[in-house]
């Protein structure tokens, strides 16, 4: 794990204290622990191929269900309630995880928060009622604790000098995600009728969309394995340092270790500060421009699939602020959109605009990069890491 630079005896350390020092001075590049951040996205990628393998079949699976009726208009409605139970869900309980992780370690809490994914997968899978795909995904979603624990691994395992391209790594893994999820999820599911001989038993076709939930738990089981056996502990008897407790004296107003000031060395001796202290205004404007740019973009991503399943044509700062800009595109070919599926007997058009709007999609990731970096940036110290993300 790399070390930040160390600090002079009489900095002062406290709340406010930005977690990334802001120098002026040009330091080399430290290289990025590979294994470990690739460890770590391993686990993204996980939760962005079992978000998005559901995409495709769910307006489909929503249609079959008995709440709906002959009534399409009705499958948008229903599609909304279970998607948003999913981050209800989320939002309640996320902060506590992270949290949790700041005192117990982030080790354990992503092991369990990926084994709760792996779980309400599967019992996704084999949901046959709008209640149940409610509860299932709300399971999912109240198990999912290891978004921000991801990331504040990520700001612990860089510096100020490494920072921006590990973290640039998450959107491009969950963008990855984006590819394979969908893929799975179109490609398998109803297998009975793509590969009648191979799927002729009637459990496929009483849970038609289980093939492809048992695959993406598959690929979240090899990822819990590999995490299990190689992901290494960032969260010490003494985190703030970085260092291992054997490395620090036990007395620890005897010999400090090389490049590491006393004064940090009793930073690191303290437990993780309360909530209400790190709301300072960084980490409120941070949190506040991420919320806006998941907002919107969250939102197109459930409105594009929803929109070209219709068959009845009735029914850094420079970076943020271009996908955020990014986003008004993608709101504003909507519209277009459905005028194309009235007036038009030829689908090129629509097709054309769904293009465009993808790929200024893909632009708005980008901003999640600097997103996270503004916030690892704005964090008091490393002991409210946990915390800060969650709340993010």
């Amino acid at each position: 794990m790399s070390q930040f630079p160390p600090r002079f005896e009489d900095d002062h350390l406290d709340e406010e204290t930005p977690f990334l020092p802001k120098d002026d001075a040009e330091r080399k590049p430290t290289p990025l622990p590979r294994l470990q951040i690739a460890i770590l996205l391993s686990i993204w990628l996980v939760d962005s191929v079992i978000s998005h393998s559901i995409s495709p079949y769910l307006n489909q699976l929503v249609k079959e269900l008995p709440i709906v009726g002959d009534d399409e208009r009705k499958v948008g409605y229903y599609t909304g309630i279970i998607v948003s139970a999913h981050f209800a869900a989320e939002a309640v309980t996320v902060l506590h995880w992270n949290r949790l992780s700041d005192h117990i370690g982030r080790k354990p809490v992503l092991l369990l928060s990926l084994a709760g994914s792996i779980v309400s997968v599967i019992v996704f899978g084999l949901s046959r009622s709008f209640w149940a795909l409610v509860l299932s995904r709300a399971l999912h979603g109240a198990l999912k604790g290891y978004g921000g624990v991801v990331k504040s691994m990520v700001a612990e395992l860089t510096d100020e000098t490494n920072v921006a391209r590990g973290f640039s790594m998450l959107p491009m893994t969950w963008s990855l995600g984006y590819v394979i999820g969908p893929f799975i999820g179109g490609m398998l599911s109803r297998p009975q009728d793509r590969w009648p001989r191979i799927f002729s038993h009637p459990f496929w076709a009483e849970y038609s969309h289980f093939l492809p939930c048992l695959v993406a738990a598959a690929h979240g089981c090899a990822s819990l394995t590999v995490n299990v056996i190689y992901l290494n502990e960032t969260v010490n008897c003494h985190p703030f340092t970085g260092l291992r407790p054997s490395e620090i004296s036990s007395d620890v107003a005897g010999e400090e270790p090389a490049g590491i000031s006393h004064a940090l060395l009793l930073k690191g001796l303290e437990k993780p500060p309360p909530l209400r202290s790190i709301l300072t205004r960084p980490v409120l404007i941070s949190i506040s421009s991420y919320a806006m740019l998941s907002l919107l973009s969250m939102a197109a991503v459930a409105l594009i699939p929803h929109g070209s399943s219709r068959t009845d044509p009735t029914g850094l700062v420079d970076v943020d602020r271009v996908s955020v800009s990014m986003c008004a595109l993608v709101y504003a070919l909507f519209p277009f959109e459905n005028l194309a599926l009235r007036h038009f007997s030829s689908s090129l058009a629509e097709r054309l605009l769904i293009t465009l709007q993808l790929l200024s999609l893909c632009i708005t990731e980008t901003g999640y990069s600097t997103i996270y970096v503004y916030i690892s940036s704005a964090v008091p110290n490393k002991r409210s890491l946990g915390g800060t993300n969650g709340l993010a």
